[in-house]
């Protein structure tokens, strides 16, 4: 009878989650394990479960066809036998490691112990995992140990021990140990023995000849008792705590590498002696036999780029034939046929029947031993106990017999609304009540309460510590949501729309309300010390191989001519990206270029495939190949018992969700975990310094944040602040005043304000909601001007729709209009009208025909019902159609313009009221934090230049003057003095001690007391110079001709050179004359010259961290250029006389040897600009700091002018 084994189950196989070892999502190993005659594969990815959320889905949607698929979740862990003695020798390598590091500086107290490494992305490393022990480092081995669970309880299991991995055993890679398995498994848990990097066949290897290569070994019987013993030894006590023999198994595999078979025939003498069973695996690593090209390119190009190195590609196998392992999902016929070839080169090593029985026994593992395993999709939010007060909640608990959780949650929802509403001061206003109504309503229905009560509990939380934003998104068009204080913003007042944000229909989804804070690090911290570490959680996205850099990576792979590549790479997004943005519902904030598109609609990409079709095929595989684990940008999950729910992961020192919630992906809420998003805005935090800023101008030198708040409160909400006042909008959007203005950075934007003449909130809100690229493309900003301006010209199709777009001139800006045009002209219920928005912007663009089917549908359902309801005609009501459809793609959201609009107009209001300060937190914010506001290059250049536009001077730090931040002038109209903060070496302790000793009269008293004692400690000989050298000593009114100090090198010579003198002076306590040998010492240095230009440019480069450009071009140099109409480069706009500065000149020749001269220069915003003077004659002549006035164009490559158009200021 022929030995041939039926079934197979591959119970240890790898996805693309295995970053830089595997390929392919496992959907894709499913699909290929189906089409391949399989009925079932686990995921085993290195160290965590984070693909397992993809296996999950996917089968969910197989068995929705009909497709029954055994997809089992699992895990190859990194193991060690002990995480205690492994935490001992990793804190012993840490102390020596810094006790050489002290020793060779000479500063042993000082040097702090190496932090634990905690990189999120794992690239497995075969030479930690598959060698010997004597000739590795004890800190980062490790072996392998595939691990399944039997049930769910053995999938929470699971989780449990991969969190504690992360948790406690992480060190690079994640780590557990017999302990851990002892304390989680409880007999829930299957473990086989893993690959030639398994705990056992190290104990293989420890025995082996080590000067041969272990992938050519033989299989031999030395040292076989002494193998045997510690194999067993090992086994023991895996199957002790494991729960018995039944739950752990020997892992065969079958591939050309000899110590693979060595293992194989110490395991199979193991199972003998022991009576353990024995399972072969494929451990697969593709989702495709043809795909193993594509794996070895991408397992080197994620090795390169582990090491910073580059990929050989004669490294690479040329053909099939050279692997040592085919890895992709095998069949039973496929996996048997590959033993029978492969045990003629070991005669008389293996037994049919034993490798038959072997295979065999995964399918019934597969289907007997392992049950019905899927993650619980029940909603994981934090219990009532932690997000309802305690007095509430006893209130509630009283009488809570016979009811469900969410009725009890649903009852404090209810009594927060309630008292929220009053405290608005609505609670007497039938439309407010019955809209509150209307919207508890839904969300009883919709079983959302503690969702509501948990963000409740969030904004509490953190708003009793910062500023809390006035709402994002669609949630602001919630009353709920205003009376819970997850918005600040009346939806009534503002017309804004609840069934936008939720209806009854949106039972499949949870809210998406995203939130702003002025701190978003302090705010999620906050929420960990409420909550605890383990149950707020950042949520994890995975970084993806794009098209552009692969297609160059895989060009150099393939010696492909780069400069041919790089220019066409170039090319293929720009061609992509315009005919996707004449797609309707375009969005370029969340477009990306995929393999298909640039294949479809860039006739480059098509070109260069065709053109070089040997690696068309690598790049279609390999994009979108996971490239490493990333952070969502504020997404958190809320939860608890979180290590009961998903197995952990780490990086960067901080817990993450193992799978991902975003766009493309939403893997956490299918199974109960919900997130929340706490984002930060900064300019939240601008509001809380400027008012901080108030207050201590006030009187009140140290302001509470509950002092800010109450301000802030009083002044700015948007509830005591009816944000009518004419004075702003005209001081700011009229006059085209934005210092620091939210959303208004752009020149156009402003341009249109200042046509526009807002009046209102809405009128801003309709202004940023058209300054888009999609509104803008479509001119919609041209036919609102036309129309604010003529409103009489305005034709409405139905007086209806005068009443729909009555805020936005006749022009459909906001999608909730598209809603309201369905319920007033077609009578739709507003609940049913957000599926139909929907239905405008998501139209299937791959198949036009279908596209223009529901097109029609769509317009004859919308004519048929106006007519019902109104009695339209169907003529007017297709040419309403056709017209909103043309503009609903370019729509925006209301409740977020209203909502940022109000942040929008608070900025101004400061600027108005509160300008100096104002101006000076807004220059102070772009110095610590580049880009938040401004988005540009040089947000602090930019910062000044503004101010300067509103009649601003930036004085120099002063001893007197400055404070720990940027602030106006105690004395001078107009005028900031910058922070110690932002200086070198001034630290915080050294500011205050000035600030306690200040004011300073003259340079003694910056170093003694009046009875002689030495003054500072903090404020030391550092700090002094710092500020030396950034000459901020103007107050005393000691340096320059005819003072004290001739000139601040001088100053610096005397103060610093002599410090330590003038130090040990102070201290005798006889002849203690501190006085009289500072006077020597002036009198000592008199004639020192002053320092250059070069090394005060230095100076304000090193310790302020950017260039005093007065030290370039003094006021008066300035003055007079302004006074001569010449502009600087910065503000370039068509070809005319500009000024700027030398950054460095160079002498080259044109093709045809003709000379020029090449300059780089730059100006107040610190941005490079390269120049090129044509018909150069003789040498250099301009150096670096020169200021130059030329008549500039410019063109693609860069300014020009000519000889004879250039002068350096100064010059005749």
């Amino acid at each position: 009878m022929t030995i041939k084994p039926r079934h197979f189950v591959g119970l240890h196989a790898h996805s693309n989650f295995s970053v830089g070892d595997a390929i392919g999502l496992p959907q894709e190993h499913i699909d290929f394990a189906l089409s391949n005659g399989m009925d079932g594969i686990a995921l085993t990815d290195h160290g965590s479960m984070n693909g397992i959320s993809h296996q999950q889905l996917h089968v969910k949607k197989l068995a929705g066809k009909g497709v029954n698929f055994k997809a089992i979740p699992g895990v190859e862990a990194y193991f060690i036998d002990s995480l205690s003695d492994w935490k001992v020798l990793l804190q012993d390598q840490k102390e020596t490691k810094r006790l050489e590091k002290a020793l060779a500086s000479g500063k042993t107290e000082e040097i702090a112990p190496e932090e634990t490494e905690d990189g999120g992305t794992i690239v497995e490393v075969e030479s930690e995992t598959k060698g010997t022990s004597k000739f590795s480092d004890p800190i980062t081995q490790r072996s392998h140990l595939v691990l399944l669970p039997k049930n769910n309880e053995g999938l929470k299991s699971l989780f449990r021990m991969v969190s504690e991995s992360y948790i406690s055993g992480l060190y690079r890679y994640p780590r557990m140990d017999f302990d851990i398995l002892r304390r989680h498994a409880n007999g829930n848990v299957i473990a086989s023995s893993a690959c030639l990097g398994g705990r056992l066949s190290r104990i293989v290897f420890n025995h082996q000849d080590q000067s041969v290569p272990w992938e050519d070994w033989t299989v031999n019987n030395s040292n076989l008792e002494v193998i045997q013993r510690e194999l067993k030894e090992v086994s023991d006590k895996f199957v002790e705590v494991l729960g018995g023999p039944e739950n752990f198994y020997l892992e065969l595999q079958f591939n050309n590498l000899g110590a693979q078979h060595l293992v194989n025939y110490h395991l199979m003498e193991l199972a003998k002696r022991t009576g353990l069973k024995m399972v072969v695996t494929v451990d697969s690593h593709y989702s495709r036999p043809e795909h193993w090209r594509e794996r070895e390119i991408y397992k080197a190009m994620a090795w390169a780029s582990k090491t910073k190195g580059t990929v050989d590609p004669s490294t690479l196998p040329e053909d099939v034939s050279q692997l040592k392992c085919q890895l992709y999902p095998k069949n039973a016929e496929q996996l048997w046929d590959t033993y029978l070839d492969l045990k003629k080169l070991y005669p008389g090593v293996y037994d049919d029947r034993t490798i038959c029985d072997a295979i065999e026994l995964t399918h019934d593992i597969a289907h007997n031993q392992i049950g019905s395993v899927s993650i619980d999709s029940k909603i994981k939010l934090p219990s009532l106990a932690r997000i309802v007060d305690k007095e509430p909640l006893e209130k509630l608990l009283e009488r809570s017999e016979g009811m469900s959780e969410d009725d009890l949650a649903f009852k404090e929802l209810v009594r927060l609304a309630i008292e929220g509403l009053r405290r608005v001061g609505k609670a007497k206003e039938q439309e407010y009540v019955v809209r509150l109504r209307r919207e508890l309503e839904t969300i009883k229905e919709l079983k959302f309460s503690k969702y509501f009560l948990t963000y409740h509990k969030i904004m509490k939380v953190v708003g009793d510590e910062m500023l809390i934003g006035n709402g994002r998104g669609s949630a602001a068009g919630s009353l709920l949501s205003y009376t819970l204080n997850l918005t600040q913003t009346d939806p009534i007042r503002f017309g804004l729309v609840f069934e936008r944000f939720l209806t009854k229909f949106k039972k499949n989804s949870f809210p998406d309300i995203d939130s702003d804070f002025s701190d978003r690090d302090r705010a999620v911290q906050l929420l960990i010390q409420f909550f605890g570490e383990e149950n707020v959680i950042p949520v994890s996205n995975f970084a993806q191989l794009q098209l552009r850099s692969l297609i160059k990576d895989v060009a150099r792979l393939y010696g492909l001519p780069f400069e041919k590549i790089n220019a066409a790479t170039g090319k293929i997004e720009a061609e992509a990206l315009a005919v996707a943005k004449q797609e309707p519902g375009f969005d370029r904030q969340v477009w990306v270029l995929t393999y298909e598109e640039a294949l479809k609609n860039s006739e480059t990409f098509r070109n260069l495939m065709e053109e070089f079709p040997e690696f068309q095929t690598t790049i279609k595989v390999l994009f979108k190949q996971m490239r490493g684990l990333s952070r969502h940008a504020g997404g958190v999950i809320i939860t608890e018992n979180s290590r009961e729910g998903m197995p952990l992961i780490k990086s960067g020192g901080d817990l993450q969700t193992p799978w991902p919630e975003g766009l493309n992906y939403r893997h956490l809420e299918e199974f109960g975990l919900l997130k929340f998003d706490i984002l930060g805005l900064g300019t939240l935090r601008m509001f809380e310094n400027c008012i901080r800023r108030i207050l201590i101008k006030q009187g009140n030198p140290n302001p509470s944040f509950a002092q800010i708040k109450a301000w802030f409160d009083t002044n700015l909400h948007p509830d005591s602040n009816p944000m009518t006042d004419e004075k702003v909008y005209k001081n700011v959007f009229w006059d085209s005043r934005y210092t620091g203005v939210f959303q208004f950075v752009q020149p156009n934007t402003q341009e249109f304000m200042r046509k526009m003449k807002p009046q209102s909130i809405l009128d801003i809100a309709v202004a940023t909601s058209i300054f888009r690229p999609g509104p803008l493309g479509a001119k919609v900003d041209q036919k609102f001007l036309r129309n604010r301006t003529n409103p009489e010209n305005v034709v409405y199709k139905h007086p209806l729709l005068k009443e729909v777009f009555a805020e936005t001139s006749g022009l459909l800006v906001f999608q909730e209009q598209l809603q309201m045009i369905y319920h007033k002209l077609a009578g739709v219920p507003l609940e049913e009208t957000d599926s139909i928005r929907k239905a405008f912007t998501k139209k299937d663009i791959s198949n036009k025909a279908k596209a223009q089917a529901d097109r029609d549908a769509l317009r004859d359902k919308f004519t048929e019902l106006c007519f019902a309801t109104n009695g339209i005609s169907k003529e007017i009501s297709g040419e309403v159609f056709d017209e909103m459809e043309k503009l609903v793609s370019y729509s925006f959201n209301k409740s977020h313009a209203v909502c940022y609009a109000i942040t929008s107009w608070q900025c101004a209001w400061f600027l108005t009221y509160y300008p100096d300060e104002w101006v000076a937190t807004y220059i102070d914010y772009c110095s610590t934090s580049k880009g938040k506001v401004t988005g540009k290059e040089d947000p602090k250049a930019i910062a000044l230049k503004e101010a300067k536009g509103l009649g601003y001077k930036l004085a120099k730090p002063d001893i007197n003057n400055s404070g720990f931040d940027i602030n106006p002038h105690p004395s001078l109209s107009k005028t900031l003095v910058p922070g110690f903060s932002g200086i070198a070496h001034v630290g915080k302790t050294a500011t205050q001690e000035i600030l306690r000793f200040r004011p300073y009269r003259t340079p003694l008293e910056l170093l003694v007391n009046s009875d002689g004692t030495w003054r500072h400690s903090k404020f030391n000989k550092s700090a002094l110079s710092a500020l030396i050298k950034l000459e901020a000593l103007g107050s005393l009114d000691c340096v320059g001709p005819g003072k004290l100090f001739q000139n601040y090198r001088q100053v610096h010579e005397v103060l610093i050179g002599q410090y330590d003198l003038l130090k040990r002076t102070s201290a005798r306590k006889k002849n203690n004359d501190v006085g009289k040998a500072l006077l020597d010492a002036i009198e000592a240095t008199k004639d020192i010259p002053d320092w250059t230009l070069a090394e005060k440019l230095e100076f304000s480069k090193e310790l302020a961290g950017s260039v005093d450009f007065e030290l370039i071009v003094p006021a008066d140099v300035r003055s007079k250029l302004d006074d001569l109409g010449f502009s600087s480069i910065d503000d370039w706009e068509e070809k005319g006389n500009y000024w700027a500065v030398v950054s460095s000149a160079e002498l080259a020749t044109t093709k045809t040897g003709k000379l020029y001269l090449k300059l780089k220069l730059f100006a107040e915003m610190n941005k490079e600009y390269t120049c090129f003077i044509w018909g150069w004659k003789g040498e250099v002549g301009l150096k670096p700091n020169d200021v130059v006035v030329a008549l500039l164009d410019r063109s693609e490559f860069g300014y020009s002018c000519f000889q004879n158009k250039i002068f350096v200021v100064g010059n005749s």
